[in-house]
Order: C-alpha cells, then sequence, then structure tokens
C-alpha cells in the first residue's frame, strides 16, 4: 500500500496557527489506514515553541503514526528526498510554504513522480487572501509555473469556491474535491443563557485577512454595552496590525470592553464558544472555518460576511453581513445586541440546529487519503 507523507508547517498540538491544524489532525484521526501515514512538521506554533517535552529532531510516535518535528534543513531534505524516492504521496498542507511544501514539492520532481504530490492550499488562493502581499504571491506564484514545479500536483479543494480559485490561478489543473473534516460532536451542546452585557468572541489569529481591524472600528459606533474576547495570537510579521488592532481597542468607549486573550488552547476554546452570544468575524475569505463550524456547535451564532462557505447559515441565522464595512458591521452588531434575551436565547437554539443540519449531511464518499492513493497509483 503506498504510503503518505503529510507535510505542515504546524501541527497538533500546536493550537495558535487555527484551522489547518485541526484539518490536518481530523484528517488523520479519521483515516482507517493510520499505518500508512507519517507527519514531518516544525518543533513551533504560531508563537512559539512548543512544550519541552515533546520530542524534537527525532521521529516520535502519535498514536500509530510517525511524526518528525524538525525545521533543520539538511534533515527535512535528507527525510523527503528519502520519501520521494520510496514512492511516498505527497500532500502538504499549504501552497506558499517553503519548507514544508516548496521544498517537498521539488524533490519529489527530482527524485520520485510529480504525480505523487497533493496539495491543499486552505484559502490561500481565495481572491481575499490573495489581494494581501499580492505582488509578493503573483512574483512567487509566476516562479512556480516558470520552474513547472506543480505542474503534475494534485489539488485538494474543500468546496466547489476553492476548487474555481484554483482554476482562476492554474487553469486546467488537476483538483479532487473533499470537505473538510473535522472531530466534532453531532450534536450541539446548548449554550448558557444571554449576557449581559453581551459577550462577543472573535477565535481566529490576528492577520488583516480576519479583519479584526474592522470589528473594532465599527464597534466605535456600537452605543450599546458589550465585552469582546480576542482569542488568537499573530506571526512575528503581523506584530505591527496587532498593535494597531490593540491601540484602536484602547481608544473605544468605555461600555465596549475587549479582552485580547492570545492564544487558547483548543479544548479550552471549544468549552468558551458556549458562554458567548457570538461569534464575530470580518475575514476577507475563508475556504471552510473551523472556528464558524466550532461555535455553531456550541449553539454561538455566527457573524460573518458573504466571503465563506458559511453565507447560506447565516444568513437563515440573520448575521450575514453584506460586506466589510464596518458601518454595516456596526449596524448589524447594533441590531443584535439590541435584541431581548428571549431573541438571544432563540438565535442560539438556532445556530445548534444549524450545526446538527450541518453535520448531517456530512460526505459520504470516501475518505480523501484513498482518493488520493487511487489517483496516483
Amino acid at each position: 500500500m503506498q504510503r503518505i507523507t503529510i507535510t505542515s508547517h504546524f501541527f497538533w498540538p500546536a493550537h495558535a496557527a487555527g484551522g489547518p491544524i485541526r484539518s490536518v489532525k481530523a484528517l488523520i484521526d479519521n483515516f482507517d489506514r493510520p499505518e500508512d501515514l507519517e507527519v514531518i512538521t516544525s518543533d513551533r506554533d504560531l508563537d512559539g515553541p512548543l512544550p519541552g517535552t515533546i520530542p524534537t529532531q527525532v521521529w516520535a510516535r502519535l498514536g500509530v503514526v510517525p511524526v518528525l518535528r524538525t525545521r533543520q534543513l539538511h534533515q527535512l531534505t535528507r527525510e523527503f528526498t528519502l520519501r520521494a524516492r520510496r514512492g511516498d504521496l505527497l500532500y502538504a498542507n499549504s501552497l506558499f510554504d517553503l519548507r514544508y511544501s516548496i521544498l517537498p514539492s521539488i524533490l519529489w520532481v527530482i527524485w520520485g513522480k510529480g504525480s505523487n504530490i497533493a496539495l491543499a492550499p486552505r484559502g490561500e488562493l481565495h481572491p481575499g487572501a490573495l489581494a494581501i502581499k499580492a505582488r509578493k504571491k503573483r512574483l512567487f506564484i509566476s516562479l512556480l509555473r516558470t520552474l513547472g514545479v506543480l505542474r503534475q500536483v494534485t489539488w485538494h479543494a474543500t468546496n466547489q469556491d476553492e476548487l474555481n480559485h484554483i482554476l482562476k490561478v492554474f487553469p486546467g489543473a488537476s483538483t479532487l474535491v473533499s470537505e473538510n473534516q473535522t472531530l466534532l460532536g453531532t450534536t450541539a451542546t446548548l449554550g448558557r443563557p444571554p449576557n449581559n452585557p453581551r459577550q462577543l468572541i472573535y477565535a481566529g489569529r490576528i492577520t488583516p485577512k480576519k479583519g479584526l481591524d474592522i470589528l473594532i472600528i465599527s464597534l466605535a459606533s456600537v452605543d450599546t454595552p458589550a465585552v469582546l474576547n480576542v482569542c488568537g495570537g499573530f506571526r512575528q510579521d503581523e506584530r505591527a496590525y496587532a498593535e494597531d488592532c490593540i491601540k484602536q481597542a484602547n481608544q473605544l468607549p468605555s461600555h465596549i470592553v475587549v479582552n485580547f486573550l492570545g492564544p487558547i488552547p483548543h479544548d479550552t476554546l471549544l468549552g468558551m464558544y458556549a458562554q458567548h452570544d457570538l461569534a464575530v468575524t470580518p475575514t476577507a475569505g475563508e475556504n471552510f472555518g473551523h472556528a464558524f463550524a466550532e461555535a455553531l456547535a456550541h449553539s454561538c451564532p455566527i457573524m460573518v460576511p458573504p466571503t465563506t462557505p458559511w453565507t447560506a447559515t447565516a444568513e437563515r441565522l440573520g448575521t450575514l453581513v453584506p460586506d466589510l464595512d464596518p458601518e454595516n458591521w456596526a449596524h448589524a452588531i447594533r441590531r443584535y445586541l439590541n435584541s431581548t434575551d428571549a431573541e438571544i436565547l432563540s438565535a442560539k437554539k438556532a445556530a445548534g440546529a444549524e450545526y446538527e443540519s450541518w453535520h448531517s449531511m456530512g460526505s459520504s464518499s470516501s475518505h480523501l487519503f484513498a482518493r488520493l492513493t487511487a489517483a496516483t497509483t
């Protein structure tokens, strides 16, 4: 049976880097042949090193799955080359990651088969994501095309929108559509009664793509008391943006309280959703949005723009914001905050029902890894 080498810059128990970690962990845990998998990843989370008890630069098992955590280029090159030469399928969990996507892809082309590469862009080709550092990304994609590294790659799209985004950038590319998997249960947890003042939660990286600045600007025009808890960290190159968000939050009226809680361990974060009245993210684009599924699973309504797969859900809940204009966000938040306790409780129950309906309609097709190995052998 063909083995699969999974590469990802961040991997469990890292949590600050967000959804892609959960995507890979769910793929592994839901696969019926975990003995055919290996993971090569870094020894860090978004906000720093992993706990010292976790082995690094050596192979160690997570259950039955061997995991190598290293940033050493010579070690990565050796391990990637070995697996390319023995005919492994490469599943790279990013497009723009030099060490854990581009390097292994190049080595697979040189020493193995370019057709044994699968790549999951994780929303990186969404127009909203491409608009950030656009010139740098255009040059990078142009270089990849020139080198021919991705000529035979099979692209993993998580939905029809992401498929369209991939084909717009790489026309004629080989693709496979398979929805993101989660480790959430089938039944939603009913949240606590509505809070006074209302409690809002922003769960995700503090990055321009997620639009925390838009959210904070909009709160300046909200005259109803509210608390916003920001759960997430940032990369070093995002520090200036994060500091600007903190500065703006400190200038808000006294009846709006913003708490920057930093990265929250995933299990703790799941419990926090049930304690909040609304999850808010003015994101420029998501290929899936684990935070939205997790909020709904804990009966926490989501407020999003039409840039995610959850547009129809938010529309049914009455919490869809038409665009990223702070004035429209202020209007939507103001309307929600002024709802009665009974209306908020009804919204929470509706959010849980939306989650259960979504979960019941989950894909019945074969696991992504089984489909990939069948397509590349």
